[in-house]
């Protein structure tokens, strides 16, 4: 019996043997049956026992990767961007601004207001209350200049002014962050920077598309090392603006909230004059 055994444990190798050499497309013969089964059951195989012998359990199938978004999904939604941009003329909303700087484990956040207007004038208030007291920034963006005026308690006051560049020469590279979706041409960002769909991410309660730009030259002496824009899909426009300086070093997050599309502004609002009691600073663009 023993040598039966071992003479149809041979013959069983070898035609899984002949099998994988000759890649046969054929089913393989009742006998060839694997080791395991070979050695549990010795006896002589047939016809009969092969088709009584119960169906093997169905192989699981491996898991699918989910699609991935595609370039398809970002183009229709720049499109729907670019739609919105085209409609907008002036926007009122909340802001909140949260400042990180990694190295020094420093985060402080702004609460406040901002005004936008096309083709890119800007009022934005803020204010910090802390131990020290309250603080107050304002930024104005006039159709020459943009002023920034801080005070703070007990010493700090003062106004920094900046010539702004034509719209037309204006380096994308450095534009405004508050200005992408809403003032700025993505698809001349896009000449500076590689974009790429994230896919949707909320923000709170709010569904928003996540995209991301990364400079295409990573050696190029550009103003932030990555940006990523949240759109909401009710209105188009940045919901939230995140911007990495430094080697993402120093993070910059803006969130926008009740947000309110306008028709335009009053003039006075885009004119800032400093207090006379506040130090005054004026910045060439060559500096």
């Amino acid at each position: 019996m023993l040598a039966e055994s071992v003479k149809a444990l041979s013959i069983t190798l070898a035609l899984i043997a002949i099998g994988c050499a000759t890649g046969a497309a054929s089913d393989p013969p009742p006998c060839a049956v694997t080791l395991a089964q070979e050695l549990k059951a010795p006896e002589t195989c047939s016809e009969e026992s092969a088709e009584a012998a119960p169906p093997k359990p169905p192989v699981p199938e491996k898991a699918v990767r989910p699609p991935q978004p595609k370039d398809e999904e970002l183009d229709t939604i720049l499109k729907k961007m670019k739609a919105a941009r085209k409609k907008l003329r002036a926007v009122k909303t909340d802001v909140v601004f949260e400042q990180t700087i990694v190295a020094l484990d420093f985060k402080e956040t702004w609460k406040g207001e901002l005004l936008f207007q096309m083709p890119r004038l800007m009022k934005m208030s803020l204010r910090l209350k802390d131990k020290d007291g309250e603080r107050y920034k304002l930024y104005v963006v006039g159709e020459k200049y943009a002023w920034i005026y801080t005070k703070a308690l007990p010493d700090i006051h003062q106004a920094e002014k900046f010539p702004l560049a034509s719209l037309k020469e204006k380096d994308k590279s450095a534009a405004n962050p508050l200005e992408y979706g809403l003032a700025a041409d993505i698809d001349e960002v896009r000449k500076v920077y590689n974009l790429t769909y994230k896919g949707i991410e909320p923000v709170g309660k709010r569904p928003a598309h996540k995209l991301e730009f990364v400079p295409k030259n990573k050696k190029a002496d550009v103003v932030y090392a990555k940006m990523i824009l949240w759109i909401g899909k009710d209105l188009w426009l940045p919901i939230k603006i995140e911007q990495h300086k430094s080697d993402g070093e120093q993070v910059e997050v803006y969130i926008l909230s009740n947000i309110k599309p306008r028709k335009s502004f009053p003039k006075r609002t885009w004119r800032f004059k400093p207090p006379k009691d506040a130090a005054v600073m004026e910045w060439s663009r060559n500096r």
